[in-house]
């Protein structure tokens, strides 16, 4: 007899398989708490008039600057043109308004901040929509309760629009004004004062509730 007239035994089960596995995991409900630094309603609502509203003011406002910006060292030097009195109150950029925000927030914090300075930050621009990654805009509703200042979502491909008036070579996905700029454009502050400003609760004197959600997943049982 040859070995393939041989009768083979069927194999035994392997014992790790996949459905002994499945057998071997029971359904729990396990405790998920809310993380306060990523929830999404801490942005202000602004209905999608007053973004486009807001949009068209600060491109008016701007366009000053930006005609500055395009010009060359050598056509600034011999016009003997100055900066506009508008960009002493206007921070643009992610890393530039970065710092301004940490600043202010340091200056409260340590109670030194001059409130009614013109040069005190107001107005914190967003233009959410337009950023790569949650990562890079998910901080601003709590760094904008700790500086103090209105924090703004602008429509998408605004980082664009800011980047043609402002003359500049990269997108602006974040501007910051002071409040000297409310003072000079009362109509744009008219508008941004009308945005509700950030809530959150663990930044609140007292306690608060937590906010714990349960989701239906398996846990391995262990003999």
């Amino acid at each position: 007899m040859n070995n393939q007239d041989r009768v083979q035994k069927p194999s035994k089960p392997a014992t790790n398989s996949l459905k002994q596995a499945e057998k071997k995991k029971r359904e729990v409900f396990k405790a998920v708490l809310a993380s306060p630094y990523s929830r999404r309603n801490l942005w202000p609502a602004v209905s999608v008039e007053l973004q486009n509203n807001l949009v068209d003011l600060l491109c008016s406002i701007l366009e000053e600057i930006g005609t500055f910006n395009r010009l060359s060292q050598a056509e600034k030097n011999s016009s003997g043109l100055e900066k506009p009195s508008i960009s002493e109150y206007v921070i643009y950029g992610f890393n530039s308004c970065m710092k301004a925000l940490e600043e202010q927030s340091k200056k409260i914090q340590s109670m030194k901040l001059v409130l009614n300075s013109d040069h005190t930050l107001r107005y914190l621009f967003v233009c959410k929509l337009d950023m790569t990654t949650p990562l890079l805009f998910q901080h601003f509703p709590i760094l904008s309760a700790y500086a103090n200042v209105k924090l703004i979502q602008l429509p998408k491909n605004t980082h664009q629009k800011l980047q043609r008036v402002l003359g500049l070579k990269k997108p602006i996905e974040v501007l910051v004004l002071a409040k000297g700029a409310a003072k000079m454009y009362p109509l744009l502050a008219e508008l941004a004062e009308g945005v509700e400003d950030v809530d959150i609760e663990f930044l609140r004197s007292g306690p608060f509730e937590a906010k714990i959600k349960h989701i239906l997943t398996q846990q391995t049982v262990k003999k």
